[in-house]
């Protein structure tokens, strides 16, 4: 191995997961004179990138490795650091979060970012410009070291639930004790780890933390701002625990309050750069990261690559989709050719139908400076890491805006694995959550009682003449609801063909239409007003046009024909979808709260 060449950069060797600490560290450090190369900013579109970052790592004169518990033992990451070691470049450290070194790395000097940003970057300025040995050494094992700003909004996230768990009302049922302790553990569990762990172990993006935050506040300030606006009449302690808390643990409520105020005020105002430091990557709001690298005057577009001619490689299931990307370059003036040549662009289309064992293959015949387009979100597995290194093109969307060549920010490659979808998605999926909801919701409307009132035989059970009468109402629309509910996830998930997604809605509408009816006809018999359910009847007359336009417009959407079941072939499919939880749940108050209006009232 020849030794490097004598170079002036540092080059940042970092896992994808911690993108936006290893691009605000490179920032900073360029502001304070230290030439660095990071790949996001140095590798240009076209380039044979496997070629340039072996290169720079050559000619760097120090390499400063992101330690973190997702760094160190990634395939690619271990081949830059031990590349380095083999020519004897010097390695520093950054250590972002506590991580046990490999026997390798131990003796290379180590920077502590677990605490405050400011000081440890200058000492890592400092390191950089002295001989091996400057920044000493630190304990890298498990710590529960934090920066100081992680502890506050960790306690305002845990806070208001702990003092929920305080000054709440545990007494049901009375005298049991086990089960008590046991409901008690379960909502410390799920709660403590969905809003406090989540966000201490960098699970938790901009979005989640955000509505956490306002979720578990209304708990607290919204009373005492009751309180405090209007007295104690303002409160109805009898029937709230937390209006009631309000009244007899004032001062323990206030500072809940005040704690949650302080958190929010922290990421709004006081530490934006820290907070898009800490957040995973891809789960950053793209306008508050362009807004925190502009006060940097770090703000770095790049266009995208200006493709004439492409070969383009596609799995079997993705042949509408392929198809639709030859028409979108064919308007831009690309041409596609047979040949692979470096003149030519080799693209490979990847979505979440993409096999793995597909992709394996071509990987072994994949050119330096292919393209990688994603056309769905997805997941790569851990042997695929490497290709986040490649160029990539986002086309989720399915806008022509998207390979135009306009000028963006730079790529965030694991932003892929966030469910975006095009907007032709999007609406088909909110209307089967709307049409799930709709049906969901006629149950209360056809027999709004349910079983308080069936009536009952001599010994205190339900009659069997009853039911039937409250079976059919109960279970019919909860049966259409779910499976209208299935139909909208398999949708999304695109384990659906284009003729069962076309039965599948037609029975569904068809379904909640006749159920609409049915609650229609029942509360014209009960005179009740029949507003609310009218709303819906231009949902069930659109909906028929609208998704039938739709479906003709989402032809690339669905796999090819007969490979719509799964499987079990390894895919690149991403994690768990929430989307049809997350908008049939709303979709359901919304019904909920328009067909119970009347005893709302």
């Amino acid at each position: 191995m020849p030794p490097p060449l004598p170079g002036t950069s540092i080059f940042l060797s970092y896992t994808r997961k911690d993108f936006y600490f290893a691009e605000s560290l490179a920032s900073h450090l360029e502001l304070r004179g230290v030439e660095v190369w990071f790949d996001a900013k140095n590798l240009e579109p076209g380039e044979f990138w496997d070629r340039e970052i072996e290169a720079a790592i050559n000619s760097a004169r120090c390499i400063v490795l992101v330690a973190s518990p997702e760094s160190i033992y990634r395939p690619y990451v271990r081949a830059e650091w031990e590349r380095a070691k083999r020519q004897g470049t010097r390695i520093v450290l950054a250590l972002f979060r506590s991580v046990r070194l490999p026997s390798e790395l131990e003796g290379c000097d180590v920077v502590d970012f677990r605490g405050s940003f400011a000081p440890a970057l200058a000492r890592l300025t400092e390191c950089l410009n002295r001989p091996p040995g400057a920044a000493g050494s630190v304990n890298t094992g498990f710590s529960l070291r934090l920066p100081p700003w992680v502890y506050i909004i960790g306690t305002a996230l845990l806070l208001p639930l702990a003092a929920y768990l305080r000054v709440g009302d545990w007494s049901d049922p009375p005298g049991n004790i086990a089960i008590q302790a046991l409901s008690v553990g379960v909502f410390v569990a799920l709660f403590g780890w969905f809003f406090f762990l989540a966000f201490l172990r960098r699970r938790m993006g901009m979005t989640r933390l955000f509505i956490s935050l306002a979720a578990l506040g209304t708990f607290i300030t919204y009373p005492l701002l009751r309180y405090i606006i209007g007295g104690r009449s303002n409160l109805n302690p009898g029937n709230d625990d937390i209006d009631a808390a309000v009244l007899t643990h004032f001062p323990l409520m206030a500072i809940a309050a005040l704690v949650w105020l302080a958190g929010l005020a922290l990421i709004v105002g006081k530490r934006p750069d820290d907070l898009l430091r800490w957040t995973p990557t891809g789960k950053a709001w793209n306008w508050y990261r362009r807004a925190s690298l502009a006060r940097l005057s770090a703000v770095r577009e790049r266009p995208a690559r200006e493709v004439k001619t492409y070969r383009l490689s596609y799995d079997v299931a993705d042949s509408p989709a392929a198809e639709r990307f030859r028409q979108e370059m064919r308007a831009l003036g690309a041409m596609e050719t047979p040949r692979v040549s470096e003149a030519e662009t080799s693209i490979l289309l990847l979505t979440s139908r993409t096999r793995s064992e597909w992709l394996t293959a071509q990987e072994r015949e994949l050119p330096a400076n292919a393209l990688l387009v994603v056309g769905s979100p997805i997941g790569l597995l851990e042997r695929f890491e490497h290709l986040w290194r490649r160029e990539w093109m986002d086309v989720r969307h399915w806008d022509r805006r998207q390979i135009e060549g306009k000028q963006t920010l730079l790529d965030v490659p694991e932003a892929v694995t966030v469910l975006r979808f095009p907007s032709e998605a999007r609406l088909a999926h909110r209307v089967l959550c709307c049409v799930a909801s709709l049906a969901l919701a006629t149950m209360y409307a056809i027999n709004p009682s349910l079983m308080s009132d069936a009536p009952l035989d001599n010994g205190g059970e339900l009659a069997p003449s009853a039911w039937l009468a409250i079976a059919v109402p109960f279970y019919l629309p909860l049966a259409v609801s779910l499976s209208t509910c299935v139909l909208a996830q398999r949708f999304l998930n695109r384990t659906i063909s284009a003729p069962g997604f076309r039965w599948g809605w037609r029975i569904a509408l068809g379904a909640a239409a006749l159920l609409t009816a049915w609650a229609l006809a029942a509360t014209i018999l009960r005179h009740d007003s029949t507003w609310a359910l009218s709303l819906a009847l231009p949902l069930l007359a659109a909906g028929p046009f609208l998704l039938t336009r739709l479906e003709h417009r989402l032809a690339f959407w669905f796999p090819s024909s007969g490979m719509a079941k799964p499987g079990k072939e390894e895919r690149l499919k991403p994690g768990r979808n929430w989307q049809t939880f997350l908008w049939g749940t709303l979709w359901v108050a919304f019904w909920l709260f328009l067909t119970q209006w009347q005893r709302l009232a």
